[in-house]
């Protein structure tokens, strides 16, 4: 019979604490799962939210559970594995790498690292026959990603997307990416990048890319011009040979010129794009872009660096002007629209189901535009939402249509 728990939260009998013994039960209730269900296709490990003191006792319990044999049985089936930790484990990587080989998608998410635990992160990442996925985001700038890509080249066959989100990367660390020829989604998030990190995967052929992510790749570090990887997204993109159709460029466009004429002469497929502008001549080649993206169904607008919102008058009637009919989703936070623009971009765009915009001040006639031309087009309005973002009646405005 278990003893009884005192005011400092300890079993008098056993000395346990009460984080212990709730460990204890949890990894009884696991092993009962793994005995009923006898295969376990998904494994999830998130312990980023606990304190201290249960963290340590999490830690050494997850490892005796894994070790069971019941355990091993039932973990031999895992497809997708997700691991989150503030600090890799390598003892616990080691015992999964004993029975899960079969993964197909693999995601980490790590507070910091240390060398040994990356190494065996990496020697677990080479184990797997068939891995789609991976999935790796820091929390430190300074994490070291390299060690992890160092096997990629092993899954040239079956590697279909790669996310490496905040960290550093060393000089030949996309070396073996080169190689995975059926990589269709690419995102590149909080990384520095220079030219040298990215001139392996423009000397490559990515047939199948459908999906590239480029965003905030040169705010670490105070990156010449000349080393920023322009060139080699341009090569990139057009070696895709037109199998992109979903682009996301949340970079500074000063430093990247012809990247946007680049996309708008490759990428004929385009259906999301979504870019930050901050002049006026960076939007006047976004709409060389617009001009012939037929297929085209999200656009996104943002800025950043605080830079002063557009208010030209050319620049919005060139945009309603060019914006294809075919969007569905309009996101131009970086823009600054009155009532006559709202309603101009709602009677070219029929089939939007959604649109974002910032205004001065507030007026109801944001709202009544809006329902008039739901009507006409014959959609109802599902919400209406306006938001005042600071003391200078700056306003955020939304609207989600449905038919």
């Amino acid at each position: 019979m278990a003893g009884s728990l005192d005011i400092d939260g300890t079993d008098e009998e056993t000395g346990d604490t009460i984080v212990e013994r709730q460990l204890q039960v949890l990894n009884v209730i696991c092993q009962m799962i793994f005995e009923r269900s006898g295969r376990i296709f998904e494994f999830v490990v998130d312990m980023t939210g606990l304190k201290q003191w249960p963290y340590e006792c999490a830690k050494r319990y997850i490892v005796e559970m894994i070790k069971l044999p019941v355990s091993e049985n039932a973990l031999q089936h895992v497809k997708k594995f997700y691991y989150a930790e503030k600090v890799i484990q390598s003892e616990f990587i080691r015992q999964i790498e004993k029975c899960c080989t079969n993964i197909d998608e693999i995601t980490t998410i790590q507070t910091s690292n240390t060398s040994t635990a990356f190494d065996q992160l990496s020697s677990f990442i080479s184990k797997q026959k068939q891995l789609r996925k991976i999935e790796i985001r820091s929390t430190d700038a300074l994490t070291n990603l390299s060690p992890l890509t160092r096997y990629l080249h092993q899954h040239r066959c079956s590697l279909t997307e790669l996310v490496l989100s905040v960290g550093i990367l060393d000089e030949n660390a996309l070396e073996s990416i080169r190689e995975c020829y059926k990589l269709e989604r690419l995102t590149l998030h909080r990384i520095p990048l220079r030219s040298m990190h990215l001139r392996p995967l423009a000397n490559a052929v990515f047939n199948n890319l459908r999906y590239l992510y480029v965003g905030e790749i040169d705010e670490t570090w105070n990156v010449k011009s000349r080393d920023r990887p322009n060139n080699e997204l341009i090569t990139i993109i057009k070696l895709a040979k037109d199998t992109l159709d979903e682009i996301h460029l949340n970079v500074n466009l000063k430093y990247y010129s012809g990247l946007v004429k680049t996309i708008a002469g490759h990428c004929h497929k385009l259906k999301t794009f979504e870019t930050c502008i901050q002049s006026t001549d960076q939007i006047q080649e976004l709409f060389s872009l617009l001009k012939i993206s037929q297929s085209l169904q999200t656009l996104s607008i943002s800025r950043r660096w605080n830079n002063v919102l557009f208010q030209s008058y050319r620049c919005i009637l060139g945009m309603v002007n060019h914006i294809p009919n075919t969007l569905r989703r309009l996101d131009l936070k970086g823009m600054e629209l009155g009532v006559s623009d709202v309603k101009m971009i709602l009677d070219r765009c029929p089939h939007l189901m959604y649109m974002s915009w910032k205004c001065e001040n507030y007026e109801r006639e944001y709202e009544n535009v809006v329902r008039k031309c739901a009507e006409k087009n014959a959609r109802r309005v599902r919400k209406f939402g306006s938001k005042k973002l600071n003391e200078r009646v700056r306003w955020m405005m939304e609207v989600e249509f449905e038919e």
